[in-house]
């Protein structure tokens, strides 16, 4: 699952996104901004690839803010063969301006302690 792949500081990016194999992009992640998960998921429909949902909570209060739906899978292979096949939705909250000041604070204390480098 290629993560994140438009967020700012951390995403994956798009040119390795398209180029690996990956079954599904996460099209939803609570600590990205609206922008970017809207374009996740329009490079995930299309590149015909499964959509992911996910929190990436880095604080307790984070937990749940966003999730992967599969409606028809009890197991770990039939939850796989969801994602391989685009029968999953995400669904979830995207970054606001709290958590924006927050996080653009921690972001950029950690590059300024990494020399100003890309994680």
């Amino acid at each position: 699952m290629a993560a994140h792949p438009y967020r700012v500081w951390s995403g994956l990016g798009e040119r390795p996104t398209v180029s690996s194999p990956f079954a599904a992009y996460e099209v939803q992640n609570a600590r990205t901004l609206r922008r970017g998960n809207v374009r996740a998921r329009a490079l995930a429909a299309m590149k015909s690839v499964g959509g992911t949902g996910g929190s990436d909570a880095h604080y307790l209060e984070e937990v749940g803010r966003a999730a992967t739906i599969v409606d028809d899978g009890s197991t770990e292979s039939e939850v796989l063969e969801a994602l391989a096949r685009g029968r999953t939705r995400a669904e979830g909250n995207d970054r606001g301006a709290g958590a924006s000041m927050r996080y653009v604070t921690k972001a950029v204390g950690e590059w300024m302690l990494r020399g100003f480098r890309r994680i």
